[in-house]
């Protein structure tokens, strides 16, 4: 299995807040996404790819709105024409405050130029 590589940081703003003031669900599968696409992108042999699935996503801590994310993720498989991206997000909150705080799982289709799934070399 390959490890995981920092691949996206990014500082939670006000327009990620939910009601509770914390930042939304919605917000982090954002960057899971972004962050697994760029992974995918990595191992996609020059194609594009689409996301098929984010297969789980488990919220472990809840994150604040001014936190820094950073998105780790690391190539799980490749399929003929898929690929697996697993995904951890951590959060820090300064000075010292460093924890784990969602798991993902993203699935993504090669495609080609017509938009066909796209046959990738093992």
């Amino acid at each position: 299995m390959a490890e995981l590589t920092p691949t996206l940081k990014v500082v939670t703003m006000p327009r990620d807040q939910n009601l509770w003031g914390y930042v939304s669900g919605g917000a982090i599968v954002t960057q899971i996404d972004l962050a697994a696409a760029i992974e995918a992108l990595k191992h996609s042999q020059g194609y594009k790819v689409v996301t098929v699935a984010i297969k789980e996503v488990v919220f472990k801590s809840p994150v604040k709105v001014g936190d820094l994310l950073s998105v780790y993720t690391k190539l799980n498989s490749l399929g003929r024409t898929s690929l697996s991206i697993g995904v951890e997000v951590f959060y820090e909150r300064f000075p010292q405050e460093r924890a784990l705080a969602a798991t993902a799982e993203v699935i993504y289709v090669a495609i080609d130029k017509d938009g066909e799934p796209a046959v990738l070399k093992a």
